[in-house]
């Protein structure tokens, strides 16, 4: 693996992500781009400038919990104890490269899953990754070049700069109003 002489910063600064992913899109990048703040890193997997999986130390395996429980609503083989063997397989295994993304792989090997529902799975996960990334403002990243195996499928390829748009967009509806301003309250009386 070799880093991209594209842009690597170890050190903390501040940092835009939207523009950052807007340019690794633009140039079709391939590898992994791995962003730090304080004690949160996300991983996001690139090919030829798409997305094909997106997490972040925040506990991956509770928000993949979280979606394939969500998902066995609709997918009656997805049962609590698949949920478990899955968590017991890959939570555990140390220097693995994106252990929730090899569950998957594994969901689908084992036909819990149909690539379609683990490309469904992979956007929303991506998403809910995303989110988290775009609030940061100060970190460091780098761009880990990676060259695509056949070994490692890829169920989907999003579009990153229409998934980070939808994102972005939903982040600034959401976000409440700016409170009043105390110090001004406090004159008008």
């Amino acid at each position: 693996m070799n880093t991209v002489s594209m842009a690597s910063y170890r050190s903390s600064q501040r940092l835009n992500p939207l523009s950052l992913l807007a340019q690794l899109s633009s140039r079709q990048a391939n590898g992994c781009l791995q962003v730090s703040s304080g004690t949160v890193a996300w991983s996001i997997y690139l090919e030829h400038g798409k997305l094909y999986h997106a997490s972040d130390s925040v506990d991956p395996f509770e928000r993949l919990d979280r979606h394939l429980r969500r998902l066995s609503r609709q997918i009656p083989t997805l049962v609590s104890a698949v949920r478990v063997q899955v968590r017991l397989i890959f939570e555990t295994v140390e220097n693995q490269q994106n252990p929730d993304y090899q569950a998957i792989c594994w969901l689908v090997n084992q036909q819990y899953l149909n690539p379609d529902q683990a490309a469904t799975l992979i956007e929303e996960l991506a998403e809910e990754v995303l989110v988290s990334l775009l609030a940061v403002k100060e970190g460091s990243y780098q761009l880990i070049e990676q060259i695509p195996t056949e070994e490692t499928p890829n169920f989907c390829r999003l579009d990153l700069r229409t998934l980070v748009k939808r994102r972005h967009q939903q982040m600034r509806r959401t976000k409440p109003p700016d409170s009043p301003n105390p110090a001004a309250n406090s004159r008008q009386s």
